[in-house]
């Protein structure tokens, strides 16, 4: 629904005058592709570990995320962005979607963590428009989120800094389950 509201935007259903493209976004089930592949490390290598975890948490959010048709779906999924057969260069040929466009524009050298946040930007805009605050009602935003986080993975901390590579960790006896064993990189 939100992508769908997102491509409304894009086809002039927001402002004050008629939309040229004459008709709103078809609702009958399109796929949601993620842009940046889920499984993105078959497909090339960061520089740091650092760069691994930001890559990774850029995966699932909202500017990586488009509409395709079922069958374009099916021939770009994860694949890569740029390359053999690249993703890009299929949406070029068969995408329907003026979303699609501005990220086809602005990605032929790749389709990176900062096109990701700049996408997601555009779309927060969108869905604003979309659906504007009430009159008199002041809506914030903020820049960071807070949020308790149960799990956290090992290589989020030695990414942080909070674990040296090469530390040996104990587990205390009876304090903590035993679910799995420790990291090879870290014994």
């Amino acid at each position: 629904m939100f992508l769908e509201a997102a491509e409304d935007h894009y086809r002039g259903f927001t402002g004050d005058k008629p939309s040229k493209t004459g008709m709103r976004v078809d609702r009958r089930g399109f796929h949601i592709e993620h842009l940046l592949p889920q499984k993105w490390s078959t497909h090339g290598t960061v520089s740091n570990l650092a760069a691994e975890v930001d890559r990774d948490a850029h995966v699932h959010r909202l500017g990586n995320l488009t509409l395709l048709t079922v069958p374009l779906n099916s021939s770009v999924s994860n694949g890569p962005w740029l390359g053999d057969q690249d993703k890009r260069a299929k949406l070029d040929k068969h995408d329907v979607f003026l979303m699609n466009r501005r990220i086809r524009y602005g990605s032929a050298e790749g389709w990176t963590e900062s096109l990701i946040d700049s996408r997601t930007n555009e779309l927060i805009d969108a869905f604003i428009a979309t659906w504007p605050v009430p009159e008199g009602h002041q809506g914030t935003t903020t820049a960071t989120v807070s949020q308790a986080v149960s799990d956290v993975s090992m290589k989020e901390l030695v990414a942080a800094g909070v674990i040296e590579p090469g530390t040996r960790l104990r587990a205390r006896s009876g304090s903590w389950p035993t679910r799995q064993p420790l990291l090879p990189f870290l014994s």
